[in-house]
């Protein structure tokens, strides 16, 4: 049996490039397929990232809705309570005017002390409403209403206490040393107020 080596080799060469050509196939299929599938992995993806991006992004904006609404809720309590404070601190000015010319009248200690009684009520009553809000209004006007209540309204509410008539005298005479410092600390607190009230409506 003779074997041509010639065809042996052509043989095998063309089994070579059959296999080169099927391996190519096989790689150009995969590869196909891989795509496809990366493709449509990479669409997935991408459609679940938006949906994600828009729940956040509703979340997001419900948080800011809520935050909004917090606030637009304590700016009105803030609101209320400045506005409530000034009106306060009018009155108390009418008072403390009250208060003065009371002391300065020439009546009995009694007559005054009566008198002063009335006017240290509305005090009280001023006094109570400051601290039921007081949460709502800044440091500022805070330290400044407690100085004008140490000036206004403590010596006036002193006199209701069952003390010597002495020392009801020294409470009238303390009343009236303070009044500088009274209206001082008063205006203040008057500028204080308007400011803040300016500060929330945005014009300052």
């Amino acid at each position: 049996m003779n074997i041509d080596l010639n065809e042996i080799i052509k043989f095998l060469g063309g089994m070579t490039l059959a296999l080169a050509a099927i391996g190519w196939l096989v790689r150009s299929l995969i590869i196909h397929f891989l795509s496809k599938d990366i493709e449509a992995y990479k669409e997935k993806l991408s459609s679940q990232t938006q949906i994600k991006m828009e729940q956040l992004k509703s979340e997001l904006s419900i948080t800011a809705q809520t935050q909004q609404i917090k606030f637009s809720r304590l700016h009105e309590k803030q609101a209320e309570a400045i506005e409530t404070l000034y009106i306060d601190v009018e009155r108390s000015d009418q008072l403390s005017k009250l208060m003065i010319g009371n002391f300065a009248m020439d009546c009995t200690l009694k007559e005054k002390i009566e008198e002063a009684e009335k006017i240290a009520d509305e005090y009280l009553e001023i006094n109570k409403r400051f601290f039921s809000f007081q949460l709502y209004l800044s440091e500022n006007v805070c330290n400044l209403f407690m100085s004008y209540r140490v000036f206004a309204f403590e010596p006036a509410m002193m006199l209701m206490d069952d003390i010597q008539d002495s020392k009801k005298e020294e409470f009238i005479q303390e009343y009236l040393s303070n009044i500088k410092n009274m209206t001082t600390v008063l205006e203040q607190l008057k500028t204080a107020l308007q400011r803040e009230f300016r500060y929330l409506l945005g014009v300052i």
